[in-house]
This record gives structure tokens, sequence and C-alpha cells, in this order.
């Protein structure tokens, strides 16, 4: 049954092999971009999830209850 199914697809290989090749090369060009960056662009990058953007508690907000 599933020979009928993948023979009437036609060109089903070509589609694994395009998604294989493309997958590669997304995958070849981010692990050359993250090998050729300056250590300093990576440490603050690392940073970023642990910066606080938020404001801070201990500042008063301005009330416009007047």
């Amino acid at each position: 049954m599933f020979q009928n199914i993948l023979h009437d697809l036609g060109g089903a290989a070509l589609y694994g092999i395009v998604s294989i090749c493309l997958f590669f090369f997304v995958f070849s060009i981010s692990l050359i971009w993250a090998m050729t960056r300056r250590s300093v662009l990576l440490r603050e990058i690392e940073q970023l999830p642990l910066v606080d953007d938020s404001p801070s508690l201990s500042t008063p907000t301005p009330s416009h209850n007047e």
C-alpha cells in the first residue's frame, strides 16, 4: 500500500534531497557565523537574558491622583 503512495508522488525523492541540502546549508552558515564572531559580542549576547529592562521597584512612580 505505501509503495503505491510513494510511487504516485513522483518527485518525492527530490523533496528529500532539497530539504537535506537546505538544512545542511543553514546549519553550516550558522556554525560559521558563530565561530567567526568576536568573544566580546558573544559575551554581550550571552548576558541579554539576564539584563533587567523593567523599572526598578524602589523608584517611586509619579501619581496623577490630584
